[in-house]
């Protein structure tokens, strides 16, 4: 089995959250791999396999995740790649939404497109943001709370395993 790498670009931490739920299933199979920070990795030589997760806000995906693909784009294209986005625009999944979502991966994938990819809705606190930015989101409506779907995160996790089974 291949040797994964997980890296996540995440402001909050649910994106982060996410990240190593996904270790943690495929490590549970006895999968080799290393979750890190984005800014955290140096060099990909050693992983066969790379799962890029990145938040998005006001329909950008992080700055890092994509500066991670361009950085590293020569040796991913010789990887078995997966993207999962972490967004609020997926909290209730239709296709209006979805098509949406895979707007905000296209920022990704015109870089690198990859093997799979997931969307998984994310957590919104307005308390832990700053003001000037609440006041704006407030005005725009965004839902708050906790929103994260662990099964579909484990059936993602698992269906990353079927594919080199």
């Amino acid at each position: 089995m291949s040797k994964i790498l997980i890296t996540y670009a995440s402001k909050t931490g649910t994106t982060e959250e996410i990240a190593e739920k996904i270790g943690e299933i495929l490590k549970e199979k006895g999968i080799s791999l290393e979750v890190k920070k984005i800014n955290e990795v140096k060099d990909v030589s050693s992983y066969e396999v790379v799962i890029l997760g990145t938040g998005v806000r006001i329909g950008k995906v992080f700055s890092e995740s994509v500066n991670f693909l361009k950085k590293f784009k020569k040796e991913l294209e010789n990887k078995k790649l997966f993207y999962f986005l972490v967004c609020l625009t997926i909290c209730e999944d239709t296709p209006e939404n979805r098509k949406t979502t895979e707007g905000y991966l296209n920022q990704l994938s015109q870089i690198i497109k990859p093997e799979g990819y997931e969307f998984f809705p994310g957590r919104f606190y307005y308390s832990k943001i700053s003001p000037i930015f609440r006041s704006f989101l407030k005005k725009m409506k965004i839902p708050e709370g906790d929103f994260v779907n662990w099964d579909k995160v484990i059936s993602y996790a698992n269906s990353i395993l079927n594919k080199f089974k």
